[in-house]
């Protein structure tokens, strides 16, 4: 499946200048930052938005447009409703992230 008409992310730009070769490493294996997927689609009166966002607080989010540039940043927090103890494998990334999104109109 391919990029939408119109549609490049800037992380994808910067990531065909640099390697992958700075990544930090843990325990297990790479780290990485996380950001959430994202479907755009486009009707006649609007620019549609869908991104993944689970257990994100909406007040933890910042979505602007400035320069045809779409960007999201928020943060998705750990729960302490669980001892960390408890926990036998955390694989889901927690942080504050930011997904920036040029659109070029045709």
């Amino acid at each position: 499946m391919g990029t939408p008409r119109g549609l490049t992310t800037l992380q994808d730009q910067i990531n065909r200048l640099f390697s992958d070769s700075l990544d930090r490493t843990g325990e297990e294996g790479s780290l990485t930052t996380w950001a959430p997927a994202v479907d755009i689609y486009e009707t006649e009166h609007e620019l549609v938005v869908k991104a993944d966002l689970p257990d994100v607080d909406p007040k933890d989010l910042d979505i602007r447009v400035e320069n045809n540039i779409l960007t999201i940043r928020g943060e998705r927090k750990f729960e302490k409703k669980v001892n960390e103890d408890s926990y036998l494998r955390v694989e889901r990334a927690y942080g504050t992230f930011s997904r920036s999104l040029l659109w070029r109109t045709a």
